[in-house]
């Protein structure tokens, strides 16, 4: 399915997101718990904050992208028969093909992005003060294997759908030494 227009773009690339995850729970989930774990033991409890813990978070972020890609690309039947420079080569091929429907993917990610903060905003204003740190230590332990893990994976899903949109290029001439 090659999307053509910038919703469908969107609407590709998330329905890809949630077959990926719900093909790779553990390792999405898994690897997103780390992050969560992070954030509810320095919200909650003033441990692993700061520098050392975003570092952490990061790092488990850094590699669920890592292995996403990888699949994502590695186990395509188009794709995956591709070296990284002729993959990079059709990913380029089809941002410039699609440039208009990359930019749209700004709004949505703005629009998922403020949908995301409604948990944020109930727990800040339904909950009592007394029991509003753990509130909002639960609702960003929640949101990382959910809402933070489905972005990324949406993300990826929008460079995949970008590279099988654009034809395969030609391969680069190799050079000759007479």
């Amino acid at each position: 399915m090659t999307p053509r227009s910038a919703l469908g773009l969107a609407g590709g690339a998330a329905a890809w997101a949630l077959r990926f995850y719900a093909r790779h729970p553990w390792l999405v989930a898994g690897l997103s718990l780390v992050p969560a774990a992070q954030r509810l033991a320095s919200l909650r409890w003033g441990i692993l904050g700061g520098v050392p813990g975003e570092l952490i978070a990061m790092a488990a972020r850094v590699a669920l992208v890592y292995l996403v890609v990888r699949l994502a690309f590695a186990r395509d039947p188009e794709l995956g028969s591709l070296d990284r420079a002729a993959l990079l080569r059709r990913l380029g091929a089809g941002v410039d093909r699609r440039k208009g429907d990359l930019y749209a993917q700004v709004p949505v990610l703005a629009a998922a992005f403020a949908v995301g903060h409604l948990p944020d905003l109930a727990a800040a204003t339904l909950v009592p003060p007394g029991s509003r740190a753990l509130a909002e230590a639960l609702v960003v332990a929640l949101k990382n294997p959910t809402v933070i893990a489905l972005t990324l994976l949406w993300m990826v899903g929008v460079a995949r759908l970008l590279a099988l949109s654009a034809p395969s290029p030609a391969p680069h001439p190799r050079k000759t030494v007479p």
